[in-house]
């Protein structure tokens, strides 16, 4: 669940922040597919943090977060 949504399959992504400062991330040319966005830290399932996460702000299918990463620190997108 992501963004008070349930999906219904799912990719995800490691990435770990070269630097501290913000990041912008979206789904923007998705289209037809409707997309949920979540951002966690922590790399186990059971313990995931959410740090940001949205459902359809930039448009009826596409998402749109940003937060301020920190450096070193591996987020699961």
């Amino acid at each position: 669940m992501h963004a008070q949504q349930t999906g219904s399959n799912s990719l995800w992504w490691s990435w770990t922040a070269p630097r501290s400062g913000p990041v912008v991330i979206t789904t923007s040319g998705s289209a037809p597919v409707d997309t949920l966005l979540g951002v966690y830290t922590n790399q186990n399932l059971a313990t995931l943090k959410e740090v940001a996460s949205n459902d359809d702000s930039a448009g009826l299918i596409s998402s749109w977060i940003t937060f301020r990463a920190q450096e070193g620190q591996t987020y699961q997108i």
